[in-house]
């Protein structure tokens, strides 16, 4: 899923030596592509019925600009520290 295919690293390499200013917006875009199936997989993973009732309840995928490091969040404003 998060891994390069070998047509992904290829592209890439290919891209690097003909046109390097065209290398780093296309492994950006990979590395988008990679997230988004992140966290497809991420809201796949749970059930149904913990979607249906998000009250107080959230989940937060984030990355930074690069698309380098991502960030998942789960909040529960339903509990506080008396009851955590």
């Amino acid at each position: 899923m998060l891994d390069w295919t070998r047509c992904q690293t290829l592209s890439y390499y290919i891209v690097r030596l003909l046109f390097p200013y065209w290398a780093e917006a296309l492994h950006r875009s990979y590395r988008r592509k990679h997230f988004r199936a992140a966290a497809t997989k991420l809201y796949e993973s749970f059930d149904v019925t913990d979607w249906e009732d998000i009250t107080g309840r959230t989940v937060r995928l984030s990355t930074d600009q690069d698309s380098r490091l991502a960030y998942i969040d789960f909040l529960d404003y339903r509990k506080n520290k008396v009851n955590f």
